[in-house]
């Protein structure tokens, strides 16, 4: 006498067509769920290069732009209501959001 495996009791307990559609709806929604994960990955990796190349952009502008304060004469203490180095940084946040800084420096002459 063959001693059943729990794979022929869950067939016959669900019925052999019902085993074999859910197997095909598992591999199916694996296959979207696949999808799914490669397609965040990609999106999350364009976003981070994208990010890091404006990153870069903004800080080497608020470098400058403090740097341009720091060393002026005569020294500038209050720039549009914000010290200088405060006001750097909000107006370096432009770049990130893709728009262009203010001039301060045609304005400080």
């Amino acid at each position: 006498m063959k001693q059943e495996t729990l794979l022929d009791q869950r067939k016959k307990r669900i019925g052999p067509n019902d085993y074999k559609r859910n197997m095909r709806a598992k591999r199916s929604s694996d296959r979207a769920t696949m999808f799914v994960l490669a397609a965040t990955i990609l999106f999350l990796f364009s976003a981070t290069l994208t990010s890091k190349e404006l990153n870069t952009d903004a800080l080497v502008w608020k470098k400058e732009c403090q740097k341009y304060f720091f060393f002026k004469e005569p020294r500038i203490v209050y720039y549009k209501d914000y010290v200088p180095i405060v006001w750097c940084s909000i107006e370096s946040q432009k770049i990130l959001k893709g728009e262009i800084p203010f001039d301060y420096k045609n304005d400080t002459q």
